[in-house]
Parts: structure tokens; sequence; C-alpha cells
């Protein structure tokens, strides 16, 4: 059985807020981004799963 990667990809993006922050001394310049988006899955490994509507963060 071979093992696949499953595939991510983003549909419509909505983008709320967008904002930028210049570098100051060691800090380097930044941003901070709020989106709505449709984002579809394709894993080959498993079976038919639907995921209903929800809420995710991204951090770094």
């Amino acid at each position: 059985m071979r093992i696949r990667n499953p595939k991510m990809r983003f549909g419509t993006i909505d983008i709320q807020r967008f904002q930028t922050t210049a570098p100051t001394g060691p800090s380097p310049a930044s941003f901070d981004m709020r989106f709505i988006a449709q984002v579809t899955v394709k894993n080959t490994n498993f079976g038919h799963y639907k995921f209903e509507q929800c809420y995710e963060g991204l951090l770094r």
C-alpha cells in the first residue's frame, strides 16, 4: 500500500484586515491579516469525509 500526501487548496479568499509594521531596531517587520477562505483537503488515503464549517487560527 502506498501512502500519499494530502493536497490542501484555497478556494475563495475574502481579506478582512491587513496591517503591516515597519522594522524597529532588532525587531523585524511583521504583518497581521484576517481573512475568510474556503479550504479543501483531498486525502486519497481514507474514505469520504465532510467537515462542517469551522474557524482556525494560524500563528507563527
